[in-house]
């Protein structure tokens, strides 16, 4: 059947079944159908075809067998397996056998050309950097309007061509204007629409490989890797919102990253590191131990322990520069102890005391209990009064007393020593509160809650300090004051997803975890603790201006 009717409409002639085999070859061989514009715009880039046809003269008579070729808009694809099977089998098709030569190779080429000619900063032309982008409303129009199927498939599929063809420095002198210029951003930022930014997963460990042992290509080695520890930091950010790839992402990449040296020179307006800065990506380590959800941890003061409380019902301490679990001896230095264990049900929440001496732990089981941080028992009686969960407990700076926070809604604070109860509970809060700590100078306690709200208390005497501070648009689970503290200023509605939040739920700017929990806003400066990093906002264009911070060529 196939045999007859291309018979009857492909031109007996060696050219005429050239371009037929041509043509098929692009379809049978693309990763994923192409409506017949995107078809032609690729093969115009081909490499290794003299004469590229226009698909439309070889598809005009094949609406029997092709879906697709009747409009401009439907992906063009065989209507049946089998007509595959016959095109690719030399036995059964003749005159009419599609090979693939270097499909792969053309397909590759085409689809770097592609993104040279398409991509763009802002391609969809995003008005704030304050909005999620799915409160952009018409956004799935935008992308459908603005990124070309050729471009979607290129940005998507291109490594996978790559990977099938030979090394070829001429190819990859195409690929370095893409990846070793600002356009490696580009291609991200069309991935975020395309809710694909997975594709660097696989698309720059391929390219690693295929470029591997060439010492030309030691650069885009380097950039390719950098890729992947950008996405794996940001990429949640970026996804939620395209504008801080470049307002967050790449401003607060590590100064040592391929990635920022390449393409800062093109930007302007950016949070600028002035104190602190990283140097490289994290590496991290995995603390295993936990047999259920990890609800809290804390480092000690030192910095040479991290605290963990745990599901499981039990709390356990770690060397904070290996992982692994220690209890020590305090003059033997032997290893001794298994985890702390006493609660009834999930821990919510720990922290040592100042001194590094004791662990205070919050549980389901609505008590807070105290330990001994080097031996691991427990230091007098629970301390009992709430009436529900308890969410968070934290030392006061001198070690003398623990504030807790419950799912009762109120905060309390006891004596450290004794577990008496200190004062009366402070009350305000209409929800759950998550959250609580001591300011520095010990005169102030921050709390978070359910209820969107941060409140800031008087210590001494239990009172509220002015008006609950709003903003938020969901649950507040995370509170601290900064290292020089002022009551007056408060403390950053900071969530605890690392973005920062201002007024009516705009998305000013997500750090990441590498650079610890933002805490304080003087002016224009974000300070971040211990060791306090520090962040110059006063350039920063941001919400309606944003645009403003890519400059161009």
């Amino acid at each position: 059947m196939y045999c007859n009717i291309l018979d009857e409409n492909v031109h007996n002639s060696a050219s005429a079944r050239a371009r037929f085999q041509s043509v098929m070859r692009q379809i049978l061989w693309t990763a994923q159908p192409l409506p017949i514009p995107s078809l032609n715009v690729m093969r115009q880039y081909f490499e290794t075809d003299d004469n590229p046809a226009d698909v439309r003269n070889i598809l005009d008579f094949m609406g029997a067998l092709l879906s697709g070729v009747t409009d401009e808009v439907t992906p063009v694809r065989p209507l049946h397996s089998s007509f595959y099977d016959f095109l690719t089998d030399a036995s059964r098709s003749g005159n009419f056998f599609v090979d693939r030569r270097q499909i792969h190779l053309d397909l590759a080429l085409a689809s770097v050309r592609v993104m040279q000619q398409e991509l763009r900063f802002n391609i969809c032309g995003l008005e704030s950097s304050y909005i999620r982008n799915s409160d952009v409303k018409d956004l799935d129009q935008r992308v459908m309007e603005d990124v070309s199927p050729h471009l979607s498939y290129a940005c998507r599929y291109w490594a996978r061509h790559v990977q099938q063809t030979k090394f070829s420095v001429i190819f990859v002198d195409e690929l370095k204007t893409v990846f070793q210029t600002e356009y490696m951003l580009f291609w991200m930022e069309v991935l975020s629409f395309l809710k694909s930014l997975d594709t660097v997963y696989a698309a720059m460990p391929t390219l690693m490989e295929w470029i591997d042992g060439h010492e030309e290509c030691q650069a885009l080695h380097a950039i390719s890797r950098d890729a992947i520890d950008f996405i794996r930091v940001f990429g949640g950010a970026v996804s939620l919102s395209t504008p801080h790839l470049y307002l967050s992402a790449l401003a607060l990449s590590p100064v040592r990253s391929p990635l920022l040296r390449q393409a800062m020179h093109k930007f302007q307006g950016l949070p600028n590191v002035v104190a602190g800065k990283q140097e490289y990506w994290p590496t991290g380590f995995y603390c295993r131990g936990h047999i259920a959800t990890v609800g809290s941890v804390a480092f000690s003061a030192d910095g040479r322990w991290i605290v963990s409380g745990s599901a499981d019902k039990t709390i356990r301490v770690w060397d904070a520069h290996t992982g692994t679990i220690r209890i020590w001896d305090a003059h033997t230095g032997s290893q001794i102890g298994s985890p702390f264990e006493g609660h009834t049900d999930n821990v919510w929440s720990v922290a040592f005391s100042p001194d590094g001496r004791w662990i205070v732990s919050g549980s389901d089981d609505k008590t807070i209990r105290v330990w001994d941080a080097h031996t691991g028992p427990q230091i007098g009686s629970p301390f009992e009064g709430h009436t529900d969960s308890v969410y968070s407990a934290a030392f006061s700076p001198d070690g003398r007393w623990i504030v807790s926070a419950s799912h009762d809604k109120v905060i309390r604070v006891w004596d450290a020593h004794t577990g008496s109860q200190i004062g009366s509970p402070l009350e305000g809060h209409t929800g759950s509160v998550w959250s609580v700590a001591f300011s520095p100078d010990g005169k102030w306690i921050v709390s978070g809650s359910l209820d969107k709200t941060i409140r800031v208390w008087d210590a001494h005497n239990g009172s509220q300090i002015g008006s609950p501070f709003e903003g938020h648009t969901h649950w507040v689970t995370s509170v601290s004051f900064s290292p020089d503290v002022d009551c007056c200023k408060g403390p950053v509605k900071v969530n605890v997803d690392g973005w920062i939040i201002g007024p009516e739920g705009k998305l000013l700017l997500w750090i990441p975890g590498y650079y610890g929990t933002l805490l304080y806003s003087p002016s224009n400066t974000l300070v971040i603790p211990r060791g306090c990093p520090e962040l110059d906002l006063s350039m920063m264009v941001h919400g309606d201006i944003w645009q403003k911070c890519y400059i161009g060529k």
